[in-house]
């Protein structure tokens, strides 16, 4: 049997008001596929770059070296901004570029950004997962955002989409429990 790599990995769905991340330490096998997996974190950012102000980008900077220091990812997936129309679309764009961006240098860690389409299809066509329940069900710990922080990153590592609501749930009875 060969031996598992332990890695930390912080997975981030952004935006300027609603940023969720997810932190996990993944045993993957050799092909880097996940065989075992210890929820560090789940939670709201509580800073975003929500205008083009030096402030407010200088406030991010600090916030993610501290998530930097506390957390040490060592490979950081982003879900790769896409506007859904809708009121000055191109400054939200703006403001979520610089976040992805400053983010990816901070961690310095193996970075990789996904499209919301790349990934959703897989839960939603191949694993037949229904995503608007899901986030439903499990709204009072996680709700939307923290769900696709964590959905995004799991498929990153050949976890099977059909196991996606079972996943989940185990990442609701941790928090539980870490609550306690």
């Amino acid at each position: 049997m060969s031996k598992l790599q332990t890695v930390r990995v912080l997975s981030c769905d952004p935006g300027v008001v609603n940023s969720a991340v997810f932190v996990a330490d993944l045993k993957l096998d050799a092909q880097g596929v996940i065989k075992g997996i210890k929820v560090i974190a789940s939670f709201m950012m509580t800073t975003t770059i929500h205008d083009h102000t030096t402030e407010a980008r200088n406030a991010f900077v600090k916030y993610v070296k501290q998530l930097k220091r506390k957390y040490k990812p060592q490979i950081f997936i982003c879900e790769r901004f896409q506007p859904r129309g809708g009121f000055l679309k191109a400054s939200i764009v703006e403001c979520v570029n610089w976040m992805i961006a400053l983010m990816s240098i901070i961690f310095d860690a193996e970075t990789k950004l996904v499209t919301a389409a790349s990934w959703k299809n897989v839960y939603t066509k191949r694993g037949k997962v229904n995503l608007k329940d899901l986030y439903k069900k499990h709204k009072k710990y996680l709700g939307p955002h923290r769900t696709d922080a964590i959905l995004m990153m799991i498929i990153q590592f050949g976890f099977e989409s059909a196991k996606a609501e079972k996943f989940i749930q185990y990442v609701v009875n941790n928090l539980i429990k870490n609550e306690k």
